[in-house]
């Protein structure tokens, strides 16, 4: 029965049923919690960059031109994007259980 309740334990840390937690165990052998209580903070910053870039693609789509200023936004917002995202990844960090 203490088995059985260490299972259930790790079966709700994993969020998922205890069922579908046996089976990838029995599947995989293994299994991760993700930290990800710094995720909201990069999505809200995701947010604020994909809002730009959609203000201009908007406005390319609405006047078929595409100033320098706007060129040079997009470099800005895709390189903050893809900094953002890298700096999300590498703070997610897997923990063995």
């Amino acid at each position: 029965m203490e088995e059985w309740t260490e299972v259930e334990r790790r079966a709700r840390e994993h969020c998922t049923k205890t069922a579908t937690f046996i089976r990838y165990m029995a599947v995989r052998g293994n299994a991760y919690v993700f930290e990800t209580k710094a995720l909201p903070q990069y999505i809200d910053r995701m947010r604020v960059i994909l809002k730009d870039i959609n203000t201009i693609a908007r406005k390319v789509n609405e006047t078929g031109s595409l100033s320098a200023t706007d060129v040079e936004t997009l470099k800005e917002n895709v390189t903050a994007l893809g900094a953002t995202l890298a700096e999300a990844v590498w703070t997610i960090r897997p923990v063995k259980i």
